[in-house]
């Protein structure tokens, strides 16, 4: 499949899946397992973006913890906390 999604789902890791979903506790198995926290896909998102633009707080909380870095931003120059406010999650956008 080569729409721009089949694109981004190839290029994403199962934690940025996991996050996205708000699935907290596989992410931090696959962190346990050798998961990096930090890697980005082609736009730029990491798993905390994925969760925060979802509004997973729990998600967010759990990937801080595990030394996700905040500050990553994305190909447009929009941190995590910058997307949950877009998305009007700001309960998240507070982290």
């Amino acid at each position: 499949m080569d729409t721009k999604w089949g694109k981004r789902r190839r290029l994403m890791t199962p934690i940025m899946y996991a996050a996205r979903n708000g699935h907290p506790q596989v992410v931090a198995l696959l962190v346990a397992h050798g998961a990096e926290v930090n890697t980005q896909d082609e736009n730029g998102y990491t798993a905390l973006t994925w969760a925060a633009c979802q509004g997973h707080k729990n998600v967010v909380l759990k990937l801080l913890e595990l030394g996700a870095n905040k500050m990553i931003q994305t190909k447009d120059g929009k941190t995590p906390s910058e997307i949950a406010k877009r998305n009007k999650h700001l309960e998240v956008s507070c982290y």
